[in-house]
């Protein structure tokens, strides 16, 4: 019987180390003034995490903090099914201070000057993501480039919840409906040039 409870326990935590491996933290942001709402009028700090592994993810009982001494600074409730993220999908943390808003609201806020961001799994020590990053700009969000990726940017006009494009095309644009069958009459090669707009 407790060679049972044992591989239990054991094949339990190997599984939840190895869901936990996609999760990770994809864009943030620390300085606020007229972005983002968190659903309740107020404008606060997030957390965006992402999972681009192909199974969904509950992180309920996983811990949040802004603190590498105290990993379990904020424990994620484990009785919400908002703490479900789906393959390929993203979660918002907010970090507002204020639990009292929802399951998705961390109690510590982001400083604006820098600071540490870590996510813990539920066994309190195996860190899951983290980064420490420096002074940051109102409004301004950094994240992963593309989601999920190894390199950081800003990204001006924040997306917590969603995916980010760098290449942003201007709305309502109207393409001549003879363009494409136009260009099938030239032979040689088309130099084509676009406005790619730095995140």
């Amino acid at each position: 019987m407790k060679k049972s409870a044992i591989l239990f326990l054991f094949n339990f935590f190997v599984i939840s180390s190895l869901m936990s491996q996609n999760i990770v933290l994809n864009e943030f942001l620390a300085g606020t003034d007229t972005c983002c709402d968190d659903g309740t009028g107020e404008i606060e700090d997030f957390i965006e995490l992402f999972n681009p592994g192909t199974t969904a993810v509950d992180i309920g009982g996983w811990y949040a903090t802004d603190d590498a001494s105290e990993l379990t600074k904020h424990q994620i409730p484990s009785d919400s099914s908002n703490t479900i993220i789906p393959a390929g999908g993203y979660l918002v943390l907010w970090a507002s201070g204020e639990t009292s808003r929802g399951a998705l609201h961390v109690d510590f806020k982001l400083k604006k000057g820098g600071e540490f961001i870590g996510l813990v799994l539920s066994d309190s020590v195996t860190v899951v993501d983290s980064l420490t990053f420096g002074s940051q700009t109102d409004d301004i969000s950094y994240g992963r480039v593309p989601d999920g990726g190894s390199w950081w940017s800003d990204i001006t006009i924040p997306t917590p919840g969603t995916s980010y494009a760098g290449l942003f095309v201007e709305d309502n644009i109207s393409l001549p409906s003879d363009l494409f069958s136009d260009l099938l009459l030239y032979s040689s090669p088309l130099a084509v040039s676009y406005t790619h707009l730095t995140l």
